[in-house]
């Protein structure tokens, strides 16, 4: 899953039931280089959502 870089940290952890600190942790443990697809931090906020507040 993680060597096809089409997952995410998210999805991985929820296909395994574990958390994705437990993911994270497993893939550190096991040697593995490769990491998940990382999720977009970059979204901004809509006017409705501004006015909302």
């Amino acid at each position: 899953m993680v060597c096809s870089y089409q997952f995410m940290y998210p999805e991985i952890a929820k296909s395994l039931n574990q958390t994705e600190g437990a993911v994270k942790r497993r893939l550190n443990v096991l040697g593995i280089k490769a990491r998940p697809v990382w999720l977009n931090n970059n979204i901004k906020y809509t006017e409705e959502e501004i006015e909302k507040r």
